[in-house]
């Protein structure tokens, strides 16, 4: 089995114009030795969700890392349980807490090829040269309609639930039992030498679109710190949410 070498990655994250900073991603200071990196943001509206997506984070990367070379769908649900778990303690220790979720977007480079998990609408992108080979499918209730048939992509856009999620790893202080979410899992074995992998949160998407982002991850010309620089200041001042972006290159092959 050939394992991927990886280019030093780059990372952001920015308050954007809210208060404070709900995303998170780890590792926090990631280095071309690292193959598990992990995207969460805090959903708006609920309680700290800064803790959120922290705890979100930390516990999925920690369950995970010891593994990550032969990560399995079972490791990762087991992961968003435990992820779960420590959400539900966080909030019995706050009594005035009463409900708390985040977004949860993985990356691993494991021995199957590259492993991408993820729940919410934060994204994963696959880029190779000018074309998108994979991009996760945002889990809104409005991508589920639309797939269903039941609005139009027009009306999709103003949509009084288009930034509800259906899907997110999430807690609620209530007496009956619920259920989990399940994240959505693809095995990516095509990887070439030069591809790209960027995960982000939403915030990112409100100034960057696809193909702004495949047009600045094309330009050859420039160091991958410089893309990210660019990627960067289009959010800067004009992005209300919080954003956060990774960015991992494949650099070569080792047989």
């Amino acid at each position: 089995m050939s394992s991927h070498f990886i280019a030093p990655p780059v990372a952001f994250s920015e308050v954007g114009q809210r208060k404070n900073n709900e995303d998170y991603y780890l590792p926090r200071s990631p280095s071309k030795h690292d193959r598990l990196f992990v995207v969460c943001d805090g959903m708006g509206g609920l309680d700290r969700g800064e803790e959120a997506s922290r705890i979100v984070a930390e516990t999925v990367y920690e369950f995970l890392i010891a593994d990550a070379r032969k990560i399995s769908e079972e490791l990762i649900n087991d992961a968003v349980v435990r992820a779960h778990g420590r959400l539900k303690a966080y909030m019995d220790e706050s009594p005035l807490l009463s409900r708390m979720g985040s977004t949860l977007t993985l990356l691993c480079l494991a021995e199957n090829g590259a492993v991408v998990a993820h729940i919410g609408d934060s994204r994963v992108y696959h880029v190779r040269q000018r074309e998108t080979l994979y991009r996760t499918r945002d889990h809104k209730q409005v991508e589920d309609m639309l797939e269903d048939g039941l609005i139009t992509e027009e009306q999709a856009l103003t949509h009084p639930w288009r930034n509800r999620l259906s899907r997110s790893v999430s807690v609620e202080c209530a007496p009956e039992e619920h259920g989990y979410d399940t994240p959505h899992l693809e095995v990516i074995r095509d990887i070439a030498p030069g591809d790209y992998f960027f995960l982000c949160t939403d915030g990112v998407l409100e100034q960057i679109e696809d193909a702004f982002l495949i047009k600045v991850l094309s330009e050859g010309a420039l160091s991958n710190e410089q893309k990210m620089k660019i990627l960067k200041k289009k959010c800067e001042g004009r992005t209300k949410d919080n954003y956060t972006a990774l960015l991992v290159q494949i650099a070569h092959e080792c047989l």
